[in-house]
């Protein structure tokens, strides 16, 4: 999966809140490989994920602007990359 703005966001958001992505991971109970790969594209992101993620930065007071429409078109993406 390409990297979607939502990728960016996301890792936005974690450098906004001051927060390592081993230190985010931790603190979400998730691997640094998952939080990654969600910030780099390669992870489609499950409502349960939706969810937890939001309300992990807006309990660091970070918003991430037009969040449920930025995750509605990355999991809508398609990649066209062929692998192999």
């Amino acid at each position: 999966m390409a990297k979607t703005t939502l990728s960016t966001a996301l890792k936005i958001a974690r450098l906004q809140a001051g927060k390592t992505l081993v230190e985010q991971a931790h603190e979400m109970e998730t691997s640094p490989s998952f939080i990654s790969a969600m910030e780099n594209g390669r992870k489609k992101i499950s409502d349960d994920w939706m969810l937890r993620i939001q309300t992990y930065f807006i309990n660091l007071g970070i918003e991430i602007p037009k969040y449920n429409e930025l995750v509605s078109l990355s999991n809508k993406s398609i990649s066209l990359e062929v692998v192999g």
